[in-house]
């Protein structure tokens, strides 16, 4: 009798160990990795629609048009997205393709995103103030700040880029904001 209890132990701890073992495989495999949120803070919280505007190297509305090359052997992954500029406003021609750097991306099967200035994916368009970085990329100033979501001709701030900032766009007009950037740049 005691044989047959340790049979069936010793088949309840393979079926155990197999499971364990496709669970880990599983996970180290995955085609859905692991989200990982960071935290980072800005230097500098923009106050104004002028301080974006003249602190800023080129403005456009911008379609995403790959998901991000990763780069860097750091702790934190680093992306460059390729952008297409859609709508040239400042410093930029229609066409022109132009490469963000952001931190965050994938690394280790795991996704690495801030939780206030999440990753960009292909197809996505956007208002942007960026400034031009040594390499020749560019980086959105403080994050979401300097990024606005674009859908339809209207221009939205991200809800939590402004949480120390006055600077806050619902369904803005592409128009009315481009009006508001000339306006900013004619004073300058």
């Amino acid at each position: 009798m005691i044989k047959k209890h340790f049979k069936k132990a010793i088949f309840i701890l393979a079926v155990c160990l197999a499971l364990c073992g496709a669970i880990v495989y599983d996970s180290l495999h995955s085609k859905n990795p692991e989200r990982v949120e960071i935290h980072t803070s800005y230097t500098y919280n923009y106050g104004s629609l002028d301080e974006l505007v003249n602190n800023s190297n080129i403005i456009a509305v911008v379609e995403i048009t790959s998901n991000g090359k990763q780069i860097g052997n750091g702790p934190l992954p680093e992306t460059i997205f390729t952008a297409e500029v859609k709508k040239p406003i400042y410093n930029c021609k229609k066409g022109e393709e132009i490469k963000l750097y952001m931190i965050g991306g994938k690394k280790d099967n795991r996704i690495y995103e801030k939780s206030d200035d999440p990753l960009m994916k292909s197809g996505e368009k956007y208002l942007i103030f960026a400034k031009k970085n040594d390499d020749g990329t560019y980086t959105t100033l403080s994050g979401t700040q300097g990024r606005m979501k674009y859908d339809n001709g209207k221009i939205n701030s991200f809800k939590f880029a402004n949480k120390n900032s006055n600077l806050t766009f619902d369904n803005v007009s592409e128009d009315s904001m481009v009006k508001m950037i000339n306006e900013v740049k004619r004073i300058k």
